[in-house]
């Protein structure tokens, strides 16, 4: 019983930090925010997610019985990556990709989850952050890759598309509930734009190393695959693969 309150407890919280995540997942009790990625948010998580984590250590294993005791172990390795990324990597403070929230309102604007008017509410609450969010990342952003900084300008472009081409046709199902999010449809589309223009002064200067070195690579890997395989094995083992399965089609196109 004390494994399901923890485990509640820290997936409600998971949620909660990761609004866009739920979103996806198909919770929309979240789907008017952002994740805050300031400095204080990103702290205060990180605070959330490592008491979790050392609450699920204090448990002791033996008394779980086995579906729990998986789950656990999916819950500490759930946890694990998140605090990595949040204490270790620190993405937000050199790739402008994060905080691009173009998976946030694409998806309210591509599934079809509930009433345009509910749907229409929660973009205008997401669309109402967008600016204060953009000012954050540029007052946080630096020794940026250049790669990132291209792949950003590629995405908030698209993302400026789809606000003027994929919002105003819910006028005519939800006229009223249009007419109050277009101002911050507005606003936001005027904040990415003169993001845009910000990431496209700092390309010149895009001289940040998108490689992540050994150490972090592996450690990431680690989490990531949930099992102890080194880089090189991997790398081996697709390889191996690749070959099996260009001989395979070899050998079916050399038959037709």
């Amino acid at each position: 019983a004390r494994f399901h309150a923890l485990a509640e407890d820290a997936v409600e919280d998971l949620l909660r930090l990761d609004p866009e995540w739920a979103t996806d997942l198909g919770d929309h009790r979240f789907d008017d925010q952002l994740t805050d990625l300031s400095e204080a948010g990103l702290a205060g998580a990180a605070a959330t997610l490592a008491d979790h984590r050392d609450e699920l250590d204090s448990l002791d294993a033996d008394e779980l019985v086995p579906a729990d005791a998986v789950d656990a172990q999916i819950l500490r390795a759930g946890l694990d990556r998140r605090l990595f990324g949040l204490q270790q990597l620190h993405e937000h403070t050199w790739n402008p990709l994060p905080w691009l929230p173009g998976e946030a309102i694409y998806l309210l604007l591509s599934r079809d989850t509930g009433p345009v008017e509910g749907r229409l509410r929660a973009l205008g609450g997401r669309l109402e952050a967008v600016p204060e969010r953009l000012a954050t990342a540029r007052a946080t952003l630096q020794d940026m890759p250049r790669v990132h900084v291209e792949t950003a300008l590629t995405q908030i472009s698209g993302l400026i598309s789809m606000l003027r081409e994929q919002v105003p046709p819910l006028a005519g199902t939800a006229p009223r509930t249009f007419l109050s999010v277009e101002p911050m449809r507005t606003a936001a589309e005027d904040a990415l734009v003169e993001h845009r223009d910000w990431l496209l002064e700092q390309l010149d200067g895009a001289h940040g190393d998108p490689r992540l070195g050994s150490s972090l690579f592996a450690a990431k890997l680690h989490l990531f695959l949930d099992a102890d395989l080194p880089a090189d094995q991997v790398v081996a083992a697709a390889r191996e693969h690749l070959d099996r399965v260009t001989d395979e089609l070899t050998e079916l196109a050399v038959g037709w």
